[in-house]
């Protein structure tokens, strides 16, 4: 069991990942080693809470928190956000946030999940979309650029044939 238990906390820590568990009958958060470890603590720092979680949460993201959990309670189906927790020192984390609900007797009593730390992911994302942004700008401005050549050329051609002249640019006549 010792040896099932360290390979799960070794797997967590390589995928950088946790779980947790919100009972909510007696209000009461239990976090594996690894959610001290993403929220920037030592194992078993604190007393994990449903409040402390949400202080985590960036502010912009507070409403994504309520909104699940509200669809949790309301329909008891499982549930993934993706949200930012926020640290003292102004850095921040993205977490995928799975949760799945735990009903008894029609009744929901817990709420079970995971954490994914996908900070890494949401930094490459971000940057793709500015790399796409500055390739659209690009191409707006040669597109912008295409098109007064060719309207040069235009104006050429019929200049030449005012003067007589056969037009010196075939492609844009």
């Amino acid at each position: 069991m010792k040896e099932s238990e360290a390979s799960l906390r070794e797997s967590q820590q390589i995928a950088s990942m946790c779980d947790w568990e919100f009972d909510l009958i007696n209000n009461k958060v239990k976090w594996s080693e690894n959610c001290f470890v993403i929220y920037g603590l030592k194992p078993f720092e604190i007393e994990p809470s449903f409040e402390y979680f949400k202080s985590m949460v960036h502010p912009e993201d507070l409403h994504i928190i309520d909104k699940a959990f509200e669809n949790i309670l309301k329909f008891k189906e499982p549930n993934n956000t993706e949200l930012r927790i926020n640290f003292p020192d102004g850095n921040f984390k993205w977490l995928q946030n799975n949760m799945i609900p735990i009903v008894k007797e029609d009744k929901l009593i817990a709420l079970k999940g995971t954490q994914i730390d996908i900070t890494e992911r949401k930094l490459a994302e971000d940057k793709i979309s500015e790399q796409m942004d500055e390739l659209k700008r690009w191409n707006n401005v040669l597109s912008d650029r295409e098109e007064i050549i060719i309207k040069v050329k235009r104006e050429v051609n019929e200049l030449l044939i005012q003067a007589g002249k056969p037009p010196r640019y075939e492609s844009v006549t």
